[in-house]
């Protein structure tokens, strides 16, 4: 009886496992540049369950993807990438920093990776985080998903919570997420609201997830690149892993 016991346990804890989400990083980062359409596409083929990126406003309005308020670490450019038009911020070359082999890789738009995200074959997600101040962009991402009719594919994330209800106001199929520390009040709030998930760098333990839980509120750990760290979080309960290395979690929830 007590065999059985454990192997029922343990056959739980791996069907449990099988649920948390890959999210791959700004893509899969660690295999092509970050924030750019061949690392949505390394993402699509390891079977991520999501790509994360980041959404800014250029100087004419274009939502372009782009983690730094410069342009001067991923590209070979230098300064604000609001100063910058979207026909100069496509001149630039986002890939030759990170390898040769991606020379040219463009900047690319929120349009483009809805489009690569809407027609992938594994039906993949998208975690689309705001990185902009400007007050227009949160209806103009919105707007853009609804254009690809991406709103069940798509988590709208910010550590601005404000941004997050007024995603919420203007659209309420949508999922949204509150980055940050994450403490029991951050989860009253998304919760009020009807959000969906909250995601955190630090405050990984069983209590501030049982109480996302108990708020149906699910939780995202971030960036997470170590195989044991992986797996303590899946032990924790965790509902979704952000990570550089999509590849790695994948062997460590054993999907194939």
């Amino acid at each position: 009886m007590k065999k059985i016991i454990i192997l029922c346990l343990a056959a739980l804890g791996f069907t449990y496992s099988q649920n948390v989400k890959i999210i791959a990083h700004r893509g899969a980062s660690s295999l092509a540049p970050e924030n750019t359409a061949s690392a949505w596409k390394k993402a699509i083929e390891i079977g991520a369950d999501y790509f994360e990126l980041d959404v800014q406003m250029s100087a004419d309005d274009s939502l372009m993807i782009m983690h730094d308020g410069k342009v001067d670490r991923t590209t070979n450019g230098k300064g604000r990438l609001n100063s910058f038009t979207y026909e100069q911020l496509r001149a630039l070359d986002a890939g030759s920093k990170f390898d040769a082999r991606f020379a040219g890789e463009k900047i690319p738009t929120l349009s483009e990776a809805m489009q690569t995200a809407k027609f992938s074959s594994n039906n993949i997600g998208v975690v689309v985080e705001i990185k902009d101040a400007n007050r227009a962009i949160v209806k103009k991402t919105i707007e853009m998903i609804k254009k690809w009719d991406m709103q069940k594919r798509v988590i709208v994330s910010d550590f601005n919570f404000a941004q997050m209800a007024e995603a919420r106001k203007t659209d309420t199929s949508l999922s949204v997420q509150l980055f940050g520390g994450i403490k029991e009040a951050d989860i009253d709030s998304i919760a009020a609201i009807n959000g969906k998930w909250v995601g955190s760098s630090g405050s990984f333990n069983k209590n501030i997830i049982g109480y996302a839980h108990s708020k149906n509120i699910s939780f995202n750990c971030w960036t997470i690149n170590k195989a044991e760290d992986m797996k303590m979080l899946i032990d924790l309960g965790v509902d979704a892993i952000t990570t550089n290395y999509p590849q790695l979690l994948k062997n460590v929830l054993g999907k194939k």
